[in-house]
């Protein structure tokens, strides 16, 4: 009797928390596909524009193809006054040459 009302304690309550927890963590991990080469300074001099720290760029396909765009991984940590996740993903997203911007929440 004590097992499914835990099993359903931490299905239903503790994972909806610890999703809650690390939105308002200031380290943050995005997904971004975009243009060529070349976008990924562009889109590098935005996020340090809204005061962030890269610490790595993890390049996950170099060259665009006909089903596939150019993606790589940000790893960054936002400044203690701009914690807004959602506002770095518009910055990002609002890009001409990203084609999609997520937040990779692990």
């Amino acid at each position: 009797m004590f097992f499914p009302f835990l099993i359903h304690l931490v299905l239903n309550v503790m994972s909806p928390l610890e999703g809650e927890f690390k939105r308002k963590l200031r380290n943050m991990t995005l997904s971004v596909e975009y243009n060529t080469s070349s976008d990924l300074s562009v889109i590098e001099n935005v996020l340090k524009k809204m005061d962030t720290t890269v610490y790595e760029v993890e390049i996950e396909r170099a060259e665009s193809t006909e089903r596939h765009h150019a993606s790589a991984i940000f790893i960054l940590k936002m400044s203690r006054e701009n914690r807004s996740h959602s506002g770095i993903l518009a910055s990002v997203a609002e890009l001409p040459c990203v084609h999609n911007v997520a937040e990779i929440i692990a």
